[in-house]
């Protein structure tokens, strides 16, 4: 999408990463968590090389989201944990946000975690 973006000299990426790229643990696994946190440093490289051509990031660091994911935890989540867990609209939400804010500024990252704890 870059050369996209810079031809129009506008354009916001968006990249949805995961706690397991601020927070390392033991449930989601090295390979997993290190690719997300070259997410976050993906999201900055593109903030520090192509802010002056009117291209911004943003990285999203969702806890856990009530999705499929949730059916591979080693421990199953009960279905009350299930519903505390954030839902996919609210990822969204947080998304629009970013998108919403004027060209001016970068909301390069965003932490979103449920108020209960799900696992």
């Amino acid at each position: 999408v870059l050369p996209v973006f810079l031809n129009a000299g506008d354009g916001l990426v968006i990249n949805i990463s995961s706690m397991a790229g601020k927070r390392a643990g033991t449930i989601a696994g090295v390979a997993y968590s290190a690719s997300k946190h070259a997410m976050g440093s993906l999201t900055q490289s593109i903030n520090a090389e192509f802010r002056e051509e009117g291209i911004r990031a943003t990285c999203i660091y969702p806890g856990e989201v009530d999705t499929p994911i949730l059916d591979k935890r080693p421990t199953p989540v009960t279905d009350e944990k299930r519903a505390a867990a954030l839902q996919p609209g609210d990822i969204a939400a947080a998304a629009l946000m970013a998108a919403n804010q004027p060209d001016r500024s970068i909301v390069e990252e965003i932490t979103i975690f449920p108020r209960q704890q799900v696992s």
